[in-house]
């Protein structure tokens, strides 16, 4: 092992001889590695990891709703087509409505825009969402008189109640309204959304907060509906859902010609590739790409180096240097750019 200290001490004194390239290598060896460390981590949270604290997210798929003449299908429907669907479509274990608006809590200088998700009832049922203390919502609590209750994300409660177990029953405000919180959900828990949730509200509170018509309007499209299948196929629930809504008189005429579509909440997962999937695996691809172009430039610049050395290398071999002495001279200096790498990111 003596032949491998001295290779060291000849790779040390290399480095100290050649600092602008061996940093040069290194800077490029370190962007590479964190850009495409950014880039996977971005692919990784927004598409491929599953939400949080979501049991058998395989099992759910949300609604889409597409109508003759519009350019995709959309997430959104009105809170009654919610109603007719939940009634109406069998083979569901669970049907839930949800949105994320940005809302004020607080009063006065205290006031700050946080997001707040307005759900159903059932939503962390359907989820299968644990609390981490205290309740969820209960079914009359979606009617606008009762829509007076809330529950905290993970982190408000550590942040604005000081992680306090006594925080059930406060009074928090959000916009001209007082809530009174009943629980708390989960670290790291944001439901179906990727935005970052600070607590969430019964959907009976957007009447006084979104919009006075947001319970009754047929025509104000506005909540994302998610259901979790049981004994039928997504396929089947969509046909039952299209005839539900076409047949509907109440709803009106407009939804005469549209057509329901269902899509995993695990996008990946879907069998026609989603917008979502496509552009995760752009991103997976310009990530590779970006690796790809910084190895490149380290073995071009260690190529360099190599074909430098070129006339050292030879009178070492003739003085008896085995090959896995002179390889290891090399590899000893790309050990040391990537040691400079990983301690530069």
């Amino acid at each position: 092992m003596g032949w491998l200290i001295v290779e060291l001490r000849s790779t040390v004194r290399t480095v100290a001889r050649r600092p602008a390239l061996f940093a040069a290598a290194a800077i490029s060896m370190a962007l590479g590695l964190g850009i495409t460390s950014v880039l996977f981590s971005v692919v990784d949270t927004l598409f491929l990891r599953p939400p949080a604290d979501v049991r058998v997210p395989s099992e759910l798929a949300e609604f889409y709703f597409w109508q003759p003449g519009a350019p995709s299908a959309s997430p959104l429907a009105s809170v009654p087509m919610y109603d007719l669907l939940r009634d109406r479509v069998p083979g569901l274990s669970g049907l839930a409505g949800y949105t994320t608006k940005p809302v004020i809590m607080g009063r006065g200088e205290a006031a700050r825009e946080i997001n707040a998700q307005f759900v159903t009832s059932n939503y962390f049922a359907v989820l299968g969402t644990p609390s981490v203390f205290g309740r969820y919502f209960q079914e009359d609590e979606e009617r606008p008189a009762s829509a007076s209750v809330i529950v905290l994300s993970y982190a408000l409660w550590k942040s604005a109640f000081q992680a306090a177990r006594d925080v059930l029953g406060k009074t928090v405000y959000i916009g001209d309204r007082a809530f009174t919180v009943v629980g708390v959900a989960p670290a790291g828990f944001n439901g179906l959304d990727r935005a970052r949730i600070a607590t969430w509200l019964p959907i009976g509170a957007a009447s006084g907060l979104i919009d006075k018509s947001a319970l009754t309007s047929s025509t104000l499209y506005w909540i994302g509906i998610v259901g979790r299948l049981s004994r039928v196929s997504a396929q089947e629930v969509a046909r039952k859902a299209t005839l539900a809504l076409r047949s509907a008189q109440q709803l009106g005429a407009q939804l005469g010609n549209l057509r329901v579509t269902l899509r995993p909440v695990l996008e990946a997962e879907s069998p026609s590739r989603s917008s979502g999937t496509r552009l995760a695996i752009w991103l997976s691809g310009a990530a590779f790409m970006v690796l790809l172009i910084a190895c490149a430039n380290i073995a071009n610049l260690m190529l360099v180096r190599v074909l430098n050395r070129a006339q050292q290398l030879a009178i070492r071999a003739a003085l008896g240097a085995s090959t896995v002495q002179l390889v290891s001279g090399v590899v000893l200096e790309v050990a040391v750019v990537a040691c400079l790498a990983e301690l530069s990111t």
